[in-house]
This record gives C-alpha cells, structure tokens and sequence, in this order.
C-alpha cells in the first residue's frame, strides 16, 4: 500500500508534466514519467525533449526528461518570469544538463553557468549546441565553493543533478570520471564575464553546498547593487545562510515553494515613482530601451526633470545623459546620483548638437504637451539620432478622460476664474491632493499641445518618423472623484492600467510609443 502511496503522490506532482508533454506531442515522456512513478524505472535509450524551455538531449536510465519541463520546479520558474526585467545577467551555479541557462538565453539573458560533474558538463555542452547557444552562455566545467580545491562526487544512478561533493578520496584515481575542481566565485571574478554594473539572477542547486558557495562570494555579494538569490532549500533549514547574508547586505526573504526561497538585496531606491501609471510608463521606457539597444549604448533623457527616467536607465549600465532646462529639477537630480555612467546637466537639446555627439536612444518622457512648437524639438532629436536608434516617447492624449475632464478644466479656470481657481485648490488641499509631481520641479507644468492619435501620426510623419508601437498608459484613474479613491489603493490604480490595456489605446489617458527614422 505504502508502493501505491507514493506512486500516487508522484503523480500528482507530475500532473502538470503531463499538459507540458501533450503541448509537444511527446507521449514517450508520458508513458517514461508513469514509468518513473510506479515502478521507479527510467526510460532505456537516449533521447531528444522539446519543451518551452528548448530543446534537450536526455541520457537514458535517468530523469533527465523531467528537468527538461517547463512545470519542473513551475513555481520558481513563474516566480523569475515575475521578477526577469529587473536584471540583465544569470548565474547559474550547479547547472546539472543547464536547463534553466537555455531557458534563459533563449529570452536573451547573459548567462553564465557552472557545473563541475564532468558527465553533466558533457551533456550541458550538448544541449547549449543543440539550441545553437554555445556563443552565448559561458559554461564553465568547475562548480563554485569556499576555496579552490579537487573534489570527487557521489553521482545517483537515475538522479544526476543529486551529486553529493566527496572530499575522501584520491585524486590521482583519475579512473573515477565524476572528479572535478572547485573554486571561490570571488577568485574566479577576474576571469569571469561579469561587471559592477550587471543586475544580477543567481541560481543555487548544489546539494548542500550553499553555504560554502556564498562564503566564497562575499565580496560579489558585497559589491553587486542589484542581486537576487534563489536557493534550492527552506527558509527554515538554512538560517546559517539568512545570518551570512545579512552580514553583507540588507536582504529580504521570500519562500518561492516548499523547495526554494529567494534571498533579494535590497538597493536604496533611486525612483520616487509609486503611483502605478508612474511605474508602467517607467517599465515601457526601461524594457524598450533596452530591447533596440545594448548595454554599451548612450541614451539621452530629453526634459529628464527630478532624474526618475534617467537614473531607472543608468540602472542597467548604459551611459544615460540627462537634460533639463529646469537648475531646480537638474540640482535635484544631481543630489540624489549614485551611478558614474548617469550624467545630468542644464542644456537644451540644441546645444547637444554642437557637440557632435550621436545617441543610440532618446527618451522624450511628458515633454511634447509642453511646447508651443514640438515640431522644433523633434528636428533637433533627429540630428542626436544614430540611424538605427530609437525615440522613446511618452505624452497625454489630448482627447482621453484625463486631458478632457481634468487637465483642460483646470487650465481653464486657472486662466479665466483665478478666484475660483484659488478657491479650488484650497478644497484640493483640504482632500490631499498637492500642485507637485516626482516627473519635475520645474515651476511651469501647464499643457500647451492636447494630442490626437492621427495628431501624433502627423507629427512624427512630418518631422521623418514613424510610430511601431504604441500602448496605453492609464485609464481613468486620475479623474476626480475617482481619483480620490484611486490615489489611496494602489490595487484600484494597476486595475485601471489593466483595464487601459484592454481598450483601444485612443481611450486611454496617455500614450507610450517608439519611433524611428523612416528610411529613405
């Protein structure tokens, strides 16, 4: 009864392996994880795994199918795609037959991928071919540890990611194939592709070995601004390495499953942005300069105001310079700085070009609306434009809730009825609100220009661009008397963003768009 037990809890387990494989047709790893469950039996040939991960060449008499599942490990898998955009770099240490490094670099991700079992590293090396990714992940065949030393490994016969490190033996028995070297991530760091500037993913599955792998990073650890930690243990189990770590950072913890746990640095904040519509416009921003761009590229922040867009970009590692016309905003960007490769100045765009310098993207953030001639400043980003690069562009639309039932109201009465307009802004007080905004201390913020899609069209069509993306910003969260329930939940305003991005982007708020320079 105790056989049938087990085999019925596996299968649970394996319920969602099943949808993975019938995605892919692959009914051989149907009938091999049954197999598995009941009897304990592993499949008797080799044999190639599709999956969402990639392709995969799986050793017969092992579970090397399973590893090759999306829904293998479902939760730490969800819980990385959750929190991918914030860094730009994998490690993945204890990589077994590097199917979380596949995954990864399919998406893009520079990875790199330790994994010192040399059976293992045999097949790592093949699937990375397999996937033509060879050229685009580092693997290097030694794990990491506390120091540099030989170790032999207890390899299970059907388990090959279960390699328990043997440090009694002699390693002048090179017979035994499963021995291989160690080394302190800390000394390999002058070998290794990897800079200040990297926002680092780190991946543990060492079998026990977590403690001696993060003493022998301290100074990574220490160093790295941005870093995230999954470890394959529980929270519980390992409280020696949540005392470690808060000894090098200030850390938070969360539990991914019953298996794995993340250990996240936490970074003194740089954005002021909280309201939700700030952060989505901020995401598209960061996410679409990075996508036409590379991590040597030069991106200039047009209108850059307090700095949030220019210091969220200087993040990543790019050289961002950003402008303003604004000492108030500039000053105050300036103050608050902590990257060398994010620059900010006093300057106006035309200045920029008797400089002579090019820039691969161009952020252009809330500005155009606040222009009596946009079209002016658009020919001037042009000339600052290399060929391939990108406009980045964000702005109301003139004929969206906010603008029609806030932003032109107000203006109006500002201008026509100041009497009322004081009167108004004293009931605003009264209810919370403030004449301030975290975008710019610039004194002047009134909307000048009220644009249309088909406006926008013609703009950019006029002054030689044209629009590939476009997507909404927020819906009618800003308009009162919602807002003042809005401005209080933050649930209420990512609803609205959401439900924005339902509609058809001419009822939204705002607009977020890239441009580029028309050829020809």
């Amino acid at each position: 009864m105790q056989h049938l037990s087990n085999a019925y809890h596996k299968i649970q387990i394996y319920w969602w392996y099943f949808w993975e494989y019938l995605r892919f047709v692959d009914f051989a790893s149907i009938r091999q994880s049954l197999q598995y469950a009941i009897w304990g039996r592993c499949h008797s040939e080799d044999r190639l795994v599709h999956s969402r991960m990639g392709t995969f060449a799986c050793r017969k008499n092992t579970t090397d199918f399973m590893y090759a599942n999306y829904n293998y490990e479902r939760k730490v898998k969800k819980f990385i795609q959750k929190h991918l955009s914030q860094y730009n770099t994998f490690l993945d240490v204890g990589a077994c037959i590097g199917d979380y490094s596949v995954w990864m670099a399919r998406q893009g991700y520079k990875c790199l991928t330790f994994e010192p079992v040399p059976t293992n590293y045999e097949i790592l090396q093949k699937n990375l071919h397999l996937n033509d990714l060879k050229d685009q992940v580092h693997s290097f065949p030694w794990g990491l540890g506390s120091r540099q030393e030989t170790v032999n490994f207890e390899v299970r016969p059907h388990n090959k990611g279960a390699s328990k490190v043997l440090r009694e033996f002699n390693p002048t028995q090179t017979a035994d194939k499963n021995f291989g070297t160690i080394q302190s991530l800390d000394g390999a760091l002058p070998q290794l592709p990897l800079n200040q500037n990297d926002r680092v993913l780190m991946k543990l599955d060492v079998e026990g070995m977590e403690g001696e792998v993060l003493k022998g990073a301290e100074m990574f650890i220490k160093n790295c601004s941005q870093l995230m930690i999954i470890i394959e243990a529980t929270i519980s189990d390992q409280s020696g390495i949540v005392k470690l770590l808060n000894q090098w950072g200030d850390f938070t913890y969360r539990a991914i499953d019953q298996h794995n746990f993340a250990a996240i640095k936490q970074t003194p904040t740089t954005v002021e942005y909280t309201q939700a519509e700030d952060l989505k416009r901020m995401k598209f921003i960061v996410e679409q300069t990075t996508e036409h761009t590379n991590k040597e590229a030069k991106i200039l922040d047009v209108g850059c105001g307090n700095g949030n867009m220019s210091l969220a970009l200087g993040a990543s590692g790019c050289e961002v310079l950003g402008v303003d016309i604004s000492p108030k905003a500039i000053f105050y960007a300036q103050k608050r700085n902590p990257y060398p490769n994010v620059f900010f100045a006093v300057k106006d765009v035309n200045t920029l070009i008797a400089d002579g310098k090019k820039y691969d993207a161009i952020v252009c953030s809330e500005v155009l609306e606040h222009l009596q001639h946009p079209e002016k400043l658009l020919q001037e980003i042009r000339k600052l434009l290399t060929t391939n690069g990108v406009l980045v562009v964000t702005v109301p639309n003139g004929k969206g809730p906010r603008e029609r039932l806030v932003t032109r109201p107000v203006q109006w009465l500002h201008t026509h009825r100041p009497k009322l307009w004081s009167l108004l802004s004293r009931v605003k007080a009264k209810l919370g609100y403030q004449n301030t905004t975290t975008q710019s201390l610039a004194e002047d913020l009134h909307h000048i220009q009220f644009f249309s899609k088909k406006a926008l069209r013609k703009l950019a069509k006029n002054e030689g661009f044209e629009i590939n993306t476009w997507k909404a910003a927020n819906f009618v969260e800003a308009v009162f008397p919602l807002s003042f329930f809005t401005k209080r939940w933050k649930a209420l305003q990512r609803l609205d963003c959401w439900v924005a991005d339902q509609l058809p982007v001419g009822w939204s708020s705002g607009f977020y768009m890239v441009w580029k320079i028309k050829n020809g």
